[in-house]
């Protein structure tokens, strides 16, 4: 066990304390030695010694002396305390790879232990923020390229380009979005991403209101999260996705009206999480809005297509000679228009006769 900083406090002020006064102590018991009557040497020189010269050189070394152990005891506390601001320093520049140097277990060793745990936790915060904004950022950029695909008019296409914006942004297992059919009972796939999708769509995969997660929210037009699957007994396994190991499904709704379902898919367990849920709702109600326009818009532009091909055929009717160039056109333009197997042009010789009997034409 090492010492504590009070100790070593201690020692430092027992060190520069008792060194002065073992030098004093050691000056005067020289001073008191030089004093005393020297015995007279009878035949022998004595050597001439220098009492003041000696005094000095021995306050000398006890003064430096005392200085070295003082130096090493402030050392040993100055020192950790020095690479601890230093630490700090570097943490205050942005550099979160300099944690501090734990050298001993007394009190500078438990602050340094305590900031290196601080700046564990803040390296620890400060990914997960970076990670928190990666993910809005990409959540923003899905919302302005779902945005730009309300122009799409075919609810299959549009379905299709949301799953693999959705798929690709948030990097998922799996995506696929459902629609009502007329009865609304029923929710058929429309779109889904990869060879699962394709197959799907293809095989005209459909569910029924309340199966599975994604009609569990359709029914309660509210987001049904499955962190794990293997504990939601309401999973629905679908065997062209044997990874799935959580799932998100919202409604696709404008207001209470539920037109559909938005489902994603992961890999982990616990890979979809309440934050997965909420930017898939926010995707999904950009859906919603351009579904319904789609499906506003749909019926005006077919009723504006009818009037403009009804409008161009009158006119090349007009544009006719004869009442046999007029037949033609009118067989040729409806051929175009309505696809029929078989066109036949009924002409009534006398307006008093009544309908006359159909003529088919067989050449058209």
């Amino acid at each position: 066990m090492g010492h504590s900083i009070r100790g070593r406090l201690i020692l430092v002020f027992i060190g520069l304390a008792v060194g002065p006064l073992l030098v004093i102590a050691i000056l005067l018991a020289w001073l008191d030695y030089t004093a005393l009557p020297q015995p007279a040497l009878t035949g022998v020189s004595a050597p001439a010694v220098n009492p003041v010269a000696v005094t000095l050189i021995l306050a000398v070394v006890m003064a430096g002396i005392a200085g070295a152990l003082g130096f090493l005891f402030a050392r040993r506390i100055v020192g950790p305390i020095l690479a601890l601001t230093e630490s700090a320093g570097a943490i205050g520049d942005g550099d979160l790879t300099s944690p501090a140097q734990v050298v001993s277990d007394d009190e500078i060793g438990i602050l340094a232990g305590t900031f290196n745990r601080m700046v564990r936790q803040l390296r620890d915060r400060t990914g997960a923020l970076e990670h928190s904004v990666a993910d809005r950022t990409k959540a923003l950029a899905t919302f302005a390229k779902v945005s730009r695909l309300s122009g799409i008019l075919d609810e299959k296409q549009l379905a299709a380009e949301v799953v693999e914006q959705v798929r690709n942004a948030f990097n998922y297992y799996h995506a696929q979005i459902f629609f009502f059919d007329p009865t609304g009972e029923n929710l058929i796939l429309a779109g889904g991403s990869g060879e699962a999708g394709r197959i799907l769509l293809a095989d005209g995969y459909k569910l029924t209101k309340g199966q599975g997660l994604a009609g569990r929210a359709a029914e309660s037009n509210a987001p049904v999260l499955a962190g794990d699957t293997s504990q939601d007994p309401g999973w629905l396994r679908n065997p062209l996705l044997p990874k799935t190991r959580s799932e998100v499904a919202v409604p696709i709704a404008v207001g209470d009206q539920v037109l559909g379902v938005l489902d994603a898919q992961h890999t982990l367990a616990n890979g979809m999480t309440q934050a997965d849920a909420d930017l898939l709702q926010s995707i999904a109600s950009q859906v919603a809005v351009a579904v319904r326009h789609a499906r506003l818009y749909l019926p005006v532009q077919q009723v504006l297509e009818r009037e403009a091909r009804i409008a161009s055929i009158s006119r090349k009717i007009r544009e006719t000679k004869t009442v046999e160039d007029a037949l033609q056109v009118t067989v040729c333009e409806l051929g175009r228009a309505l696809d029929p197997r078989e066109i036949r042009v009924v002409l009534s010789e006398s307006p008093q006769a009544g309908p006359a009997e159909s003529v088919p034409d067989d050449d058209n």
